[in-house]
């Protein structure tokens, strides 16, 4: 199990090297970029302070630790307060059981399992989370999961934040467009 809290200065590479975060990186993050105005005395909060809100503890369940690294990292540059990573749909489970994460990021494919189960158990605690995969969708994930947003491998900064936007209920230029939680579908029910 691999665990990330951002906010002492520093995080370790795959070899070793105090390289990922420079200590100034991670102190004071660069606020992101918006079209939308800052919060008005209406107390309507803004994308920032949505983004902040959601990420501020993610589960992360990818089983590669080289492609969990890079999400890893493009997460903490949209704002994540702490990444709490897992490799198997076991130790995610036991995360949720342990403290309900305010967002998910879940690779649909584990090896010889998916991470449909974690994504039931999320969707039943109304926690927003994600898709990602490197393979088209078969039948059983459209009809059960087609709903919930999903980037594809290899993805990027900009398809993870709009993947995590839609999660807001935001379409692409931060207006606001739907639910925050992935609606169940027919069958869910």
């Amino acid at each position: 199990m691999l665990s990330t809290t951002k906010g002492d200065g520093a995080s370790m590479s795959a070899d070793g090297d105090e390289d990922r975060n420079s200590a100034e990186d991670v102190a004071a993050p660069a606020p992101l970029a918006t079209d939308e105005p800052a919060s008005t005395d209406t107390g309507a909060p803004n994308l920032a302070q949505d983004l902040e809100a959601l990420l501020r503890d993610v589960l992360l369940l990818e089983d590669d630790v080289i492609i969990s690294l890079d999400a890893e990292g493009m997460l903490y540059e949209l704002g994540a307060a702490r990444v709490r990573a897992a490799r198997t749909e076991a130790e995610a489970l036991a995360m949720i059981d342990e403290d309900l994460p305010t967002f998910a990021f879940l690779d649909v494919n584990l090896g010889g399992r998916t991470s449909y189960e974690v994504a039931t158990r999320l969707r039943a605690a109304q926690c927003p989370f994600i898709f990602a995969s490197g393979y088209s969708n078969s039948p059983e994930f459209t009809r059960t999961h087609g709903s919930v947003p999903t980037v594809r491998k290899p993805y990027g900064l900009p398809n993870i934040k709009a993947a995590v936007e839609a999660c807001l209920g935001r379409n692409a230029s931060g207006e606001p467009a739907g639910p925050k939680v992935p609606p169940a579908s027919e069958s869910e029910t």
